[in-house]
């Protein structure tokens, strides 16, 4: 023995009402059995008026059900799984951005460690050029050295 059940769907899921039937008494029939207009092709009985949420009776039992719920499920497998791919998609970019941001932090301190002893250099070497006229001794600037401390970068060479 088969049971009907009433399930509210929203408007445009159900198809249109059968040709045979007059859309007048769809549109002013109550919600009472008496009125309710078969759909012989999707196996849905549709109840109700114009102006309340339209209830679609399934014959849970029919083909047409069944096949509607199975393309369902698949859709939400594949919906879901897309979803998750795309979520652990950007976790991967998270990630990669995070590690490049990394190696650019040190490249960028090794670049500013770098400006540092370029800057006194240029200093050491300005300072020659405004002692011209004085000893180095007397100016107290001695040559560069290249295993002197100051000298040094690293990560480089000069």
């Amino acid at each position: 023995m088969s049971t009907k059940r009433s399930y509210v769907l929203p408007a445009g899921f159900a198809s249109a009402p059968s040709p045979t039937a007059s859309n007048d008494s769809a549109i002013d029939s109550c919600s009472s059995n008496s009125n309710d207009i078969p759909d012989s092709s999707t196996g849905v009985t549709i109840s109700g008026t114009a102006t309340r949420k339209r209830k679609l009776n399934f014959d849970k039992d029919s083909d047409k059900y069944r096949q509607r719920r199975e393309r369902n499920n698949q859709a939400v497998r594949k919906s879901r799984a897309k979803a998750k791919s795309k979520k652990q998609a950007i976790d991967d970019q998270v990630r990669q951005l995070m590690r490049d941001k990394q190696d650019l932090m040190r490249v960028n301190q090794d670049l500013v460690l770098k400006v540092e002893v370029l800057e006194k250099e240029l200093n050491l070497i300005r300072s020659w050029v405004g002692q011209e006229g004085k000893s180095k001794e007397e100016a107290g600037v001695t040559a560069w050295q290249p295993d002197h401390p100051e000298a040094k970068v690293e990560g480089g060479e000069h």
